[in-house]
């Protein structure tokens, strides 16, 4: 099959596309992913293949961030997409998140559209007018696709009354690959060195790791990654003598972040339901590594951690619970011994390699579904 996927950012290529088209590859299809680079991050280079993969972007000016004030920068994306691909062989469109999906509504024509719910689409703090409109286009969504895929059963749960009967549906966990880590070895320091690596988009719960680490001598905290909130943790980070801040960073180059990682701090803004349900791929890639994290108290991760007793769990927002978590294991690193030797019994549980025969499963089911 041909399968075009839709990707409303311009970073090549995120985890989740890119363990997906690869799996797809491996399985006979051809895969065409849209990206809308609205901020220009890759130089003009309107097409690209990585691995196989074909990339087209598009242009379109743009900030990310900004909400409803990007309409008509979206409207634009759907016309060029539409018109990128009206001459165009294809079987499927495979939108990523809501915008992804919603833009495929009006790209399938006669085809079949995948809606890849990586979040909920309703599980941030919107305004009512803002959750009126989102929940307006999922329904449109939910209309209009023939496969629905989920990253948490809790998804099936939330929306099983908006999901149409016909549709084919499937969890398939956002996990890493093996591939992406072969050769790793962690590097030993005398530094506890503890590190965020994802989205840039919680500023306060940033802010807290770095307010931790006041006055604590042989600490580094790095914060590896891009997002909203990127230029106001920079803005501030000259205030603080053992923060190190590095920005984007490709999915290639993640192994070697892990390798300068010694406690992986994973606290969100939980009063978003997204934040709140959700186990983010670096909580496998932590897994995977053999990495002790630092999660939040009464979210689903955080449940997860205590369960397996593979890290600490917090409140999340006492900066001084969180520095004497850090003290702790800076003056006694068997804590990190003890927790790895917890994560050992899991980490091969939790790999993308678990999950790639349920996508291919789904896309056969798919492609035998009469629209």
């Amino acid at each position: 099959m041909n399968i075009i996927m839709i990707s409303t950012h311009g970073l090549d290529i995120d985890p989740r596309i890119y363990n997906e088209a690869m799996t797809l590859i491996s399985a006979g299809h051809r895969i065409e992913v849209l990206s809308w680079d609205r901020e220009n991050r890759t130089n003009g280079i309107e097409n690209a293949e990585i691995d196989g993969i074909k990339i087209k972007r598009f242009f379109i000016k743009s900030k990310y961030g900004t909400g409803f004030k990007q309409i008509f920068a979206f409207i634009r994306f759907i016309y060029e997409a539409r018109k990128y691909l009206k001459n165009k062989n294809y079987d499927v469109i495979h939108g990523q998140d809501i915008d992804g999906a919603f833009i495929g509504t009006f790209l399938k024509k006669d085809k079949k559209l995948v809606w890849d719910m990586r979040e909920l689409y309703d599980g941030f703090n919107y305004g009512r007018i803002k959750k009126y409109i989102y929940e307006v286009l999922a329904r449109w969504c939910f209309m209009h696709i023939d496969g629905l895929i989920t990253v948490i059963d809790y998804q099936l749960e939330r929306y099983k009354n908006k999901i149409q009967k016909y549709t084919i549906y499937e969890t398939i966990l956002n996990t890493t690959e093996k591939k992406i880590f072969d050769g790793f070895k962690r590097k030993t320091s005398s530094f506890l060195r503890v590190s965020y690596i994802g989205s840039v988009r919680c500023f306060n719960e940033l802010k807290l790791l770095m307010d931790s680490g006041i006055n604590i001598d042989d600490l580094k905290i790095q914060i590896h990654g891009s997002g909203s909130e990127l230029e106001n943790i920079l803005r501030i980070s000259s205030n603080y003598n053992n923060v190190t801040i590095t920005g984007q960073f490709y999915y290639k180059d993640t192994k070697y972040l892990y390798e300068e990682t010694d406690l992986l701090y994973v606290i969100y803004d939980d009063t978003m339901d997204n934040m709140k349900y959700g186990i983010p791929i670096k909580g496998y890639e932590a897994i995977y590594t053999l990495t002790p994290v630092i999660a939040r108290a009464g979210t689903y991760y955080g449940d997860f951690v205590k369960k397996h007793d593979i890290g600490f769990v917090i409140k999340g927002d006492d900066v001084n619970e969180l520095r004497d978590i850090i003290l702790k294991v800076k003056t006694n690193r068997n804590l990190l011994k003890e927790k790895e030797d917890n994560i050992k019994k899991i980490q091969n549980l939790y790999l993308w390699e678990n999950q790639a025969e349920k996508l291919n499963l789904f896309y056969q089911k798919l492609s035998k579904r009469n629209i």
